[in-house]
């Protein structure tokens, strides 16, 4: 919902030119994510000899064509969730499944950054955003049809995973929600909502920001307590009910355009993005490592080491991205 809220925003706001927002996006994901690949092929072949899931890949049973095509995932990311969606048969293709776990489809171990397949998820959208992001019309008709799928989907398999949150057609739903927020951002309205919100800060001497966590944590424990009410206690479980999804889904229609007046113009918030992009790439990388060397899995430790990566990666990616960028811009 944020990608599409903020996509929307560079699209008519930043971006008329396609061509520069392909390129700001290119240069955003892959000057970081072919750094952090390369950073874990180094790591497997010092602490493991070999060249982590990639040889996995090359030395398997698979066929070439499924080889190259997981090949293709690790390198460009685009389709890696589809992995989620097959097989391996006794033949080393590929055979569609509707539940990954019970055909022990574990095609997605040959990825080397596992997560990788919610990038999938935001590049396909990033490629067919501006054929309808600039018309609210087609942005509805977007939404309209990704939840007929979701719909249909849910009705032929199940709601369960794969399908509840990995199937792009579905997805689009979601990010075609967020782009619809982005002109209830730009509203006066919502303009004299924030202004108030400060003034109220001001006048009890609260830092804004800590209201506005509050703000969230308040949404979160009424999102449990509905749960809880309809016989279920799933703490941030991503099985919620119906009417608790819908519930949080209601209440980003306003945090998330609060959510960008406060940070729209804080370079520490800009910073902290690109940060965090890096810390969901590495950390589950770390964790496999911190189970090599110390025999168990703690979480405190993992975020620790986690975040110690990524603040080494960080000046490194972001000299990255900058020349990337000025080199695409020079060609343009």
């Amino acid at each position: 919902m944020i990608s599409g809220f903020y996509i929307y925003m560079v699209l008519n706001d930043k971006y008329q030119n396609t061509q520069t927002h392909y390129k700001g996006r290119f240069a955003r994901i892959f000057s970081t994510y072919w750094l952090v690949l390369l950073l874990i092929i180094v790591v497997n072949l010092i602490v493991w000899k070999n060249f982590g899931p990639i040889e996995q890949v090359l030395r398997s049973d698979l066929n070439w064509m499924t080889k190259l095509l997981l090949v293709f995932f690790n390198l460009f990311i685009l389709g890696s969730e589809s992995s989620f969606f097959f097989y391996e048969n006794s033949s080393g293709g590929l055979n569609p499944t509707a539940n990954f776990s019970l055909a022990g489809g574990d095609l997605y171990n040959y990825l080397a950054i596992t997560q990788v397949w919610t990038l999938s998820l935001e590049i396909l959208f990033y490629i067919l955003a501006p054929f309808f992001i600039r018309s609210r019309r087609r942005i509805v008709l977007v939404l309209t049809m990704s939840i007929a799928v979701r719909i249909v989907t849910y009705s032929m398999f199940s709601s369960a995973d794969p399908w509840d949150y990995r199937f792009v057609p579905s997805e689009f739903s979601l990010f075609c929600f967020g782009a619809l927020l982005y002109p209830v951002y730009m509203h006066e309205n919502t303009v004299k909502i924030v202004d108030k919100y400060h003034e109220i800060c001001k006048s009890f001497r609260v830092n804004t920001y800590f209201i506005f966590i509050l703000i969230l944590v308040v949404h979160l424990q009424i999102a449990v307590v509905i749960n809880e009410i309809f016989g279920q206690k799933l703490y941030f479980s991503l099985q919620l009910l119906p009417i608790n999804r819908l519930f949080l889904l209601g209440s980003l229609i306003y945090i998330i355009p609060l959510a960008f007046s406060l940070t729209k113009q804080n370079s520490f918030d800009r910073m902290l993005g690109e940060y965090s992009f890096i810390l969901y790439l590495v950390h589950l990388g770390v964790a496999t490592l911190y189970l090599f060397v110390f025999q168990e899995i703690d979480f405190v430790n993992i975020l620790i080491f986690s975040l110690m990566a990524s603040a080494l990666i960080y000046p490194l990616s972001s000299r990255l991205e900058k020349k990337c960028r000025l080199l695409l811009i020079a060609r343009n």
